[in-house]
Order: C-alpha cells, then structure tokens, then sequence
C-alpha cells in the first residue's frame, strides 16, 4: 500500500492497467467507454494507460466526453512497467488482433486477474473465467460487467491471479512465479470460507 500511496493513489482505488501505443488497434476507447459505464456502480475505478501515439489525445477527449476525465490517468511511455502492474488490480487489454502479447504475460507475472477482448494472442494466454476473461464482439457493456464482478470479489481476483502465477511459468520468469504463488496461496488459504460477494450480471 505504500508504494500506491507514493504513486498517487488510495488504498482503496480499484486500478486498471494497460501499456500500449495509442492507435486504432489498441482500441483503448473501448476501456474508456467501459469505465464510463462503471463511474457510478464503482466510483473508486481509476484506468490507468502508459504508453503515447497517434490517438492519445483522441482518448484524453473521448474520457473528458464521457465524464471519467478525472479518472483515466494518462502515464505516457513509462520505463517502470514491472513497478506500476503490483500497484494494480487489473490488467486489461482491448485489441483488435495480437501476436504473444507481452503486457499480458507481465501482468500474468504479477499475478493479475486479466480481463481482454477475443483475438489470437490473447486466446493464447487467457482462458475465459479461468484466470481472466475473454470478450467477444468487442462488447463494451460484457467488459464492464466482467470488472464489476472483479471489483466486488477479492478473492476472486485473488483465485485469477494464481492460476495466472501457474500459467505463466513456460513462458518466463518461474522464480518470480513461485514466489508470488507462495504469497498468493497464503492469503487464499485465509480466506477458504469467504463466499462470494453478491452482484448482477445483468446491471448493464
């Protein structure tokens, strides 16, 4: 917590992370347009996007438009990525098409629940309702209800998050992976007995 408070957040924010250039296949206006839908079931939601491009100002207008200026932080080209993703609760990611994204693999790392659009790369890494959720038809109300159901349950950002600790390791970084698992599985272990928060899936 300390080191969110000496980025600039509180405790109790709920973040969402993304780094990628800012153009027309990121499609970071979807995860703009999904934490508008968010603004008032979740008002501690704050997106956070590193990264610059052709249509950064175009998304700086288009969260003013929607009314969630105040809560899209826009990170520039960061080179602390590995120091912003533990501060975070989410990682998220709206392209249109990818290789073996990088971003997610690091989020993975993390141990982040994760929350995509549908395409190749993304498939590759996140099984839906597993350790994240895949969207398909780039619908941006399924998207904000998938971060919803994350913002109410801890534990099950924490249950996500392990299995992507798991998943993670054929790709890269297996110390970081164990350690983070052992950590992870002792909050898990502490909350067995936890039931899941009450939500609706069908708010939006």
């Amino acid at each position: 917590m300390k080191k969110r408070a000496a980025a600039g957040y509180d405790p109790d924010d709920f973040l969402l992370f993304n780094a990628a250039e800012f153009n027309k296949n990121k499609n970071q206006q979807l995860m703009i347009q999904a934490l508008a839908l968010l603004k008032d079931e979740v008002p501690n939601a704050k997106l956070l996007l590193a990264g610059q491009g052709g249509l950064l100002e175009h998304c700086r207008e288009t969260a003013i438009h929607l009314g969630v200026g105040d809560r899209v932080r826009f990170l520039g080209q960061r080179n602390d990525i590995d120091a912003l993703l533990p501060i975070c609760d989410v990682a998220v990611a709206s392209s249109l098409r990818e290789g073996l994204p990088v971003n997610i693999m690091e989020a993975m790392a993390c141990g982040l629940p994760i929350v995509v659009t549908h395409n190749r790369g993304h498939s590759e890494l996140i099984e839906d309702q597993a350790n994240g959720y895949v969207i398909t038809g780039l619908d941006t109300h399924s998207f904000a209800a998938r971060l919803f159901e994350l913002s109410q349950s801890k534990y099950l950002c924490r249950k996500m998050g392990m299995e992507n600790l798991k998943r993670v390791v054929p790709y890269s970084l297996p110390e970081v992976g164990a350690e983070l698992y052992g950590i992870y599985s002792q909050y898990m272990s502490e909350e067995t007995d936890e039931t899941e928060s009450q939500y609706s899936r069908s708010y939006l």
